[in-house]
This record gives structure tokens, sequence and C-alpha cells, in this order.
């Protein structure tokens, strides 16, 4: 059967077949599931082996990979997930599979040139190497700090509003946004001031204009960011200057009280 008459999770299986592993990260996997319960923590690690042997899945097929765990579990790990075009995955996940692919492609592209380049074969690798760990080092930081303002926006949203948040790859996209925004900021580059800057703008949310609170999810406070942080800083609505910007961060990261606004 020709590959493009096959299903995407067929395609999928095909691609990684010469492939049985995929890299896993003990401490990046303790942060991100602390919290959860023993139960929790098999069914994700479930449907995480499956998504790596399938590509990802239904959520059907979560329940019936969780079989009568399904009840108790799936929802507590959903937002684990990015749903597209009702397939979900993990991006940490895909991410992964898609570096060691393309590194193993890299190394076999090295190798067949490597019998016309074999002077400079231990240079080329060595700086091959040092240009992959750089780029996964980049990477891994990327995804801690998505994570950390996930799960932070997660518990902020079930104990203030008694539900979970609506969550799909638009909200994943608006969130990597936000985080771009903090970080470009010329007093709030940094993970953990990017990470105090949103913390501190949800937990004031009793100070944010009528029609924003009424905008909750991620994809609408990205689009109402400026305007949230102007009101936390002046009380007043409007496009935030760079240098009031500057100057309300610069003041709330030398307070030491995390109740003080922006």
């Amino acid at each position: 059967m020709p590959d493009r008459e096959q299903p995407p999770s067929t395609r999928w299986a095909l691609i990684m077949a010469k492939d049985p592993a995929f890299l896993f990260y003990p401490g990046d996997w303790l942060g991100g599931t602390m919290g959860m319960t023993i139960e929790q923590k098999g069914a994700y690690m479930e449907l995480l082996i499956f998504q790596f042997n399938n590509g990802g899945f239904t959520e059907a097929q979560a329940k019936q990979v969780l079989s009568i765990c399904s009840a108790n579990v799936w929802d507590n790990i959903r937002h684990k997930f990015v749903c597209e075009d009702n397939q979900y995955f993990n991006f940490r996940l895909k991410n992964e599979i898609l570096k060691r692919k393309a590194f193993s492609e890299s190394r076999r592209s090295n190798a067949l040139h490597s019998k016309k380049k074999t002077k400079g074969k231990k240079k080329a690798y060595a700086q091959h190497m040092e240009d992959e760990n750089e780029n996964r080092n980049k990477d891994i930081n990327q995804n801690t700090i998505f994570i950390r303002c996930r799960n932070f926006y997660f518990e902020w949203y079930e104990k203030r509003f008694r539900i979970k948040p609506d969550f799909d790859g638009s909200d994943g996209k608006a969130l990597k946004e936000i985080i771009s925004y903090f970080n470009i900021q010329p007093s709030n580059s940094g993970d953990e001031k990017v990470y105090l800057t949103w913390t501190t703008m949800l937990t004031n949310f009793d100070k944010w204009e009528k029609f924003h609170q009424g905008q909750t999810r991620l994809r609408q406070i990205n689009s109402n960011k400026s305007n949230i942080i102007n009101t936390l800083k002046n009380g007043k609505a409007g496009t935030i200057t760079a240098t009031g910007y500057t100057d309300a961060l610069e003041k709330r990261f030398k307070e030491k009280s995390g109740t003080s606004t922006l």
C-alpha cells in the first residue's frame, strides 16, 4: 500500500519502526508528575507509550487503554496532552522523538561522508555534539518554563473557578507567546522572572478589569496581556509603554512580598 494511502497512525508507526526507544529524563518526570497519584502516573506513562507507538490517540482510545482506570484518572491527566484534530499528543514527547530522529539522520549523513572527510571528522563530530547539546538544553529550558507556567495556570484556574480549564493547541501556542512576550522585556528576561510575572498577574485577578475577568482562557489572556499588566500597574486600561512596563517590573522584583502588584 502506498504511504500516502495509509492512515496517520500507521505512517507514524513505520517512521518509528527503526527506533525502539525514546529519551527519558527522570528529573523532568518527577517535576512534571509531582502531586499525581501512583495510579495517575501509571496511566500517564501508558498513554505516553501509546503515543510513541502510534503518534497520538483519540479520547476513545485513551479510555480504552486506561480501561477501568479511565473514569478516575483521564480528567486528571488530560491537560498533559495537546488535542489537534481530535488527536491527543504530549508536546514534549513528540519533540523529543523528532529531535532523536533528526539526530540519527545527521549521524547517518556524517557516516556517509566520513571516507571523504576523514581528517576533519573528529572536529566536525565534536562540534555537532556540542551544537546538539546546546539545542537540547535550550529546548529543555523552554519546555520547563512552559510546563511550570501551564501547571500554575491549571492549579490557579481550578482553585478559582472549581472546574478544569479548556486547553487545546491554540491555548498551548498562546502560552508560549505569553512567555516569549515576558522574556523579551528589558528587565524581565530569565525563567524565574517570567514565572514570577506570570504568577503575579494571575494571583492579582481581582484587580483585573471586569471585561478581562470574563476572558480567562489562555488565548484570551494572551490577547489582553498588555492591558492586564497596565491595569495592575496603574489601574487604567491602555497600551503599556516599554518604559512603564520595565519600571513596573523592576519595582515588583525589588519587593519581597509576593502579594504586591506588578
